[in-house]
């Protein structure tokens, strides 16, 4: 008794294997066809057009139509991006020649007339080496908080400065070429934070702290499968990113050979279901009666 009760449960897990393992590939093989069909097309968001791979939209696009470190942010026509945990305003995007300029949020001014609050952590400005490299055209700023009397001095040393709201008060913040900064010591500020800014060439202070709160910071990105998304393009596909292969892919529009591999697999999906059934009670006596 306990051999035919192993043998029936032998027969229904093999026919419960040939009838959902055939399921199993065929939706698999749809989920991939939607993966390769989906819209992936260039994106707008406020001034910016033709927005593409590396870049995605978290917004409107799945994540497989960019690179995982280049998902932006639309938000209310500003495009942001997260750099190794921060994030930064783009001022501006040269895909041609693969240029970024950006401001982190905390510098950057949407609106003037906001005051903006003092950082709860003075965290230098950092960008992923990896993926992105600081241009020729920027110097190092330093923006000074809490600090002493400002000396006479000392004055026409600043590049200008700015306020922003700590609890309940207004804070001064004084911002430093890193070439003067050893001229401040005196000054005991107790908090800083390095930046990159674009390079001044002027010589009115006011325009040097437009050039380095308004005006952001270039860098240069790189090692984003560069080639061989070159090379789909040339194909006439679009460039996406596998991320369980961690690698640029090539997406192809929705075909007539993509829906051949699907309508493949429901094929074989009806003739294991309908065409084969005597083919299953084979099987099934076969082990039964063994």
């Amino acid at each position: 008794m306990a051999k035919v009760s192993s043998q029936m449960q032998l027969a229904f897990t093999v026919i419960i294997t040939f009838i959902f393992l055939p399921l199993f590939f065929s939706q698999f093989l749809v989920t991939a066809d939607q993966m390769y069909t989906s819209s992936c097309k260039p994106f707008s968001c406020g001034t910016f057009t033709n927005l593409k791979y590396p870049f995605w939209n978290v917004n409107t696009q799945p994540s497989y139509c960019g690179h995982p470190q280049f998902k932006l942010e639309c938000q209310k026509g500003h495009l942001i991006i997260e750099i190794n945990s921060q994030k930064f305003y783009i001022l501006s995007i040269n895909q041609s020649s693969q240029l970024l300029r950006i401001s982190r949020e905390d510098f950057y001014d949407i609106d003037p007339n906001h005051k903006k609050y003092c950082p709860k952590d003075y965290i230098n400005v950092d960008v992923d080496s990896h993926f992105f490299n600081y241009t020729s055209n920027n110097e190092n700023y330093t923006a000074l908080y809490e600090c002493g009397h400002l000396l006479q001095h000392l004055i026409l040393e600043i590049s200008d400065g700015f306020v922003c709201r700590k609890k309940d008060m207004m804070q001064a913040v004084y911002v430093v070429s890193n070439s003067k900064l050893s001229d401040f010591v005196t000054m005991n500020c107790k908090n800083r934070i390095t930046i990159p800014g674009i390079k001044n060439t002027s010589t009115n202070s006011s325009d040097v702290v437009m050039g380095f709160l308004n005006k952001g910071f270039e860098v240069r990105w790189s090692g984003v499968g560069e080639e061989k998304c070159r090379a789909c393009m040339r194909s006439g596909a679009t460039c996406g990113f596998d991320r369980s292969k961690i690698e640029v892919t090539c997406l192809f529009k929705r075909s007539a050979t993509a829906k051949v591999v699907v309508a493949g697999a429901w094929n074989l999906k009806k003739k294991l279901l309908v065409g084969n059934k005597f083919n299953f009670l084979q099987i099934f006596f076969f082990i039964f009666f063994m």
